[in-house]
């Protein structure tokens, strides 16, 4: 477990290897910032972490865990299902 003064920030790039490999542009980057403390300089080296991605022209999308583990949970249901029924012919 973290100590409290620690920060966090919850990332996913949401593409992979395939999709960014020529340009990251418009792609989404989602993220969180979970736990930043107002003492010391979190916030700022979080912004200059997520401005990396920002500048590589991602789409940045601030949203909460809870949230995009619903969304990514609805997305790799159909796309896995699908993908078996494909691969062993309805038959999984």
């Amino acid at each position: 477990i973290l100590p409290p003064e620690f920060g966090i920030v919850c990332t996913h790039p949401m593409f992979g290897p395939e999709s960014g490999k020529h340009s990251w542009s418009k792609l989404p980057f989602v993220y969180e910032k979970v736990r930043l403390s107002d003492k010391g300089d979190q916030k700022a080296k979080c912004h200059q972490f997520l401005s990396i991605f920002e500048q590589e022209g991602c789409r940045m999308v601030e949203m909460s865990c809870a949230e995009h583990d619903r969304l990514a949970a609805g997305s790799q249901f159909i796309t896995h299902t699908i993908g078996r029924w494909a691969t062993f012919g309805g038959n999984p």
